[in-house]
Formats: structure tokens, sequence, C-alpha cells
């Protein structure tokens, strides 16, 4: 939708625009404006295409430096490239720029984590196209595996309690702000408890992983 002969449009709807940060997927990340593509499956790829943020009047929202992480899986992030995109004309027949070439690089998940606009208030993007071996992968949509979960109390003291719907196969994980993995742990049901007593006070990072790549991360505060 929006597109023609290679063109974008500039209407509001047929973009991604992030106001709101939120915890990124890969720990490693302090960024709070990205955007995770879940490519359906592993694919070697080659060179790309992009549109910016073209909505009329505002494309200062759009992104500017970004910085470009791959994974096989969504748990383990390599860092790909950083790349300055273009601000967009904000006209309907935008046709984007040539994107970074990811140069037979292999990836089901390819996560853009935004640095810097134009300007504007909130961070904005439109439009990935990558080229694969054998075949194109166009992603109008990005699709953020998250799994929902809980954890409480938070700011904890001794013990937090992570609370998880459906547990199965699902894995905890307990990182400091670095990435850095503390301990590991399984569930025994819905609702697990995990021990920091013994941790400095600080910020850390609760992550929910299960075996189909899904995953979720939050942060919680361990205090005296």
């Amino acid at each position: 939708i929006g597109q023609c002969n290679g063109g974008h449009s500039n209407d509001v709807t047929d973009a991604w625009l992030s106001c709101d940060g939120e915890i990124n997927p890969n720990p490693n990340r302090t960024e709070e404006h990205w955007i995770m593509y879940n490519l359906g499956a592993i694919y070697t790829l080659e060179d790309s295409h992009i549109w910016n943020y073209n909505v009329a009047g505002s494309t200062d929202n759009g992104v500017k430096d970004i910085v470009i992480d791959v994974s096989t899986d969504g748990n383990t992030w390599t860092e790909f490239m950083m790349w300055s995109a273009e601000e967009a004309p904000g006209s309907d027949d935008y046709m984007g720029e040539v994107g970074p070439d990811f140069a037979g690089t292999d990836a089901l998940y390819v996560l853009i984590s935004v640095m810097t606009n134009w300007g504007g208030d909130c961070q904005g993007f439109a439009e990935l196209k990558l080229n694969v071996s054998g075949s194109t992968v166009d992603i109008d949509e990005p699709v953020s595996p998250l799994l929902d979960f809980g954890v409480y109390p938070n700011p904890a003291r001794d013990v937090i309690t992570v609370q998880i719907d459906d547990p199965q196969s699902a894995t905890i994980r307990l990182l400091d702000l670095s990435g850095a993995l503390i301990r590991s742990q399984t569930p025994d049901g819905p609702t697990t408890l995990m021990s920091v007593d013994n941790l400095p006070v600080g910020m850390y990072l609760i992550q929910v992983l299960d075996d189909n790549g899904l995953h979720g991360v939050k942060r919680v505060a361990v205090i005296q």
C-alpha cells in the first residue's frame, strides 16, 4: 500500500513512528527507539533499499544515524554497521535511496536502532526492502516478536517474581545493563521467584526467551 513503481506515499498511515521509547531487544543497546524485522526464516542478505519517514511537514522525524544489528535466533546479536539515511522530501513520488549492503550476511532478525533523527520530536521510518539470495523480502511493517510478562516488585530488595502466562519452553535471564549474563533460570510454573539479594544496587534487565525465538525485556531496579 502506498507504493507505485518504487515510489512511496507521504501518508502518515504508510510509515512507522516512535515517540515513546521502549527497552531495546538487544541488551547491549541503550537506544529506546528501534525497529525489529522478523524475516520469517534465515536468509542470506545482500543489498537493500530504504524509504525514510515521508510525511509532508514532519520529515524531520525521519531517522538520520542508525545502527543495524542482525541475529539468527533473536537472542544473540551481531552489530553489522552504522549507517546514515537521507531526509525524505515529503512528496508522493519519493523513490527512497540505496540502503546498506549486507554482503551475504545470514539473518532471521534485522534490528535498526535510532541514534539521531533530522530534528523532530519523534523517530520515523517507512520501509525496508532486502534483496536476499534467490528472492526479495519486502517489508512494509516491522514485526517485533515480544513476549509479554510481569516483574514485581519493582524496585526489589531480595527476590523478584516473574509472571509468564505461558511458561512452557521459556528461559528467564537476569543481565546487567552491559548485557552480561548474571544468572539464568527455567520457570517452574506461571510464577517464578528469582533472587537478587546479593546484587549491587542498580538497574538490571530481565529477559524472557522461548524456543521459537520470541522474547521480551524489562528493566528492574535493585535497592537496599
